[in-house]
């Protein structure tokens, strides 16, 4: 945890640099919740990275998934999942019950 970080009712593992608010979430190995993201009631795998000013909310993200500064993944509703190495643009939105990619069909 680096100055300023925020955790409550989390699994948060080693080697993770959280600088900013995190609620009712698991995080794995590797990840960077940097200053002002926040994460709530969520699963990130390893290597995540949620710049800053993200907001993350119910939602599984796959491994090495970045989620752009200022963007917004998940909210209140059905889970919101991002595969493997995919890239949230910055000031971005995924709404909840969303997936990245897209479903094939």
């Amino acid at each position: 945890m680096l100055d300023g970080a925020t955790v409550a009712g989390s699994l948060v593992s080693g080697g993770t640099r959280v600088a900013g608010q995190v609620t009712g979430s698991v995080l794995s190995p590797g990840v960077i919740v940097e200053e002002g993201a926040t994460v709530v009631d969520s699963v990130l795998l390893p290597g995540v990275v949620v710049r800053a000013g993200a907001t993350v909310t119910r939602a599984v993200l796959d491994d090495n998934v970045e989620v752009g500064q200022g963007a917004t993944v998940g909210g209140d509703g059905d889970i919101t999942l991002v595969g493997r190495e995919a890239k949230v643009a910055a000031g971005s939105e995924l709404a909840a019950g969303g997936r990245l990619p897209e479903p094939e069909r």
